[in-house]
């Protein structure tokens, strides 16, 4: 139901628009990796995006919420994302693309 209204969205946008199609999933993978760029490990990382735990362990005797973690995560999250927008202006996949071949 998201990806339809977002692929709605998408195909609204005018032809010279600066926005390359993605999906939802794609928000998660930039996410997670950009997440470990900032600093959160990938446990956390995994409590964020609520990936199953599936040990013996996870499942049956940790009841521990981690929101302090979590929280403490985000936060880091949010400082390493201020950071990135201030330092360049935002860029399609294709012109990154073209910097990124030129180098």
């Amino acid at each position: 139901m998201i990806n339809r209204a977002l692929g709605r969205w998408l195909a609204s946008l005018p032809d010279d628009a600066p926005m390359e199609h993605f999906q939802t999933r794609d928000l998660r993978r930039t996410w997670k990796s950009r997440a470990a760029d900032a600093g959160v490990d990938r446990f956390t990382r995994d409590l964020i995006q609520q990936h199953a735990m599936g040990d013996t362990g996870s499942r049956h005797y940790d009841r521990a919420d981690y929101l302090g973690q979590m929280a403490e995560a985000m936060t880091k999250w949010g400082a390493w994302l201020a950071s990135a927008l201030a330092e360049e202006p935002t860029r399609t996949l294709k012109q990154q693309s073209a910097i990124e071949a030129q180098v």
